[in-house]
């Protein structure tokens, strides 16, 4: 099969496990979506809807949105992902941080709440993206 750099035969399912193979623990929905993005225009729930249907079983999803292999043993302690609570995330919970840092927006969600970074950045991202939030060029948040 002829491969090119941003070309990769195929389905969406097997590029998640070729990414997801590569990797040590589980990886959150947004890496894996970075990654398929590569190759391949689609979304988050596109990927989520097509990992879910796996009828192989080669899947296993965690709290937080996070994925792995059943083909793959994980260290108990790479598996304490929290779901996150999106009442956190509301504008009007986000307002208090107008004008943060980003990183310093992230660190509290993290210490407060035992949330793993990719997910406070990726919930921020949508936020960005939905037009809820911006991102200043020195990086913070304007609600």
């Amino acid at each position: 099969e002829y491969e090119q750099e941003d070309i990769k035969g195929g389905t969406i399912r097997d590029i998640v496990e070729e990414y997801l193979q590569s990797e040590i623990e589980p990886k959150h929905i947004s890496e894996i979506l970075k990654y398929v993005q590569k190759y391949r225009k689609t979304n988050e729930r596109s990927v989520m809807t097509n990992i879910e249907a796996e009828e192989s079983n080669r899947f296993q999803f965690f709290h937080g949105d996070f994925v792995g292999l059943n083909s793959k043993t994980y260290g108990l302690e790479t598996l304490n992902f929290k779901r996150v609570i999106g009442s956190h995330f509301i504008t009007k919970m986000l307002a208090k941080f107008n004008g943060a840092d980003l990183e310093k927006v992230v660190e509290h969600y993290v210490s407060k709440y035992g949330y793993a970074p990719i997910q406070v950045r990726y919930l921020l991202e949508k936020k960005v993206a939905d037009g809820y939030i911006q991102i200043t060029t020195d990086n913070k948040l304007k609600v």
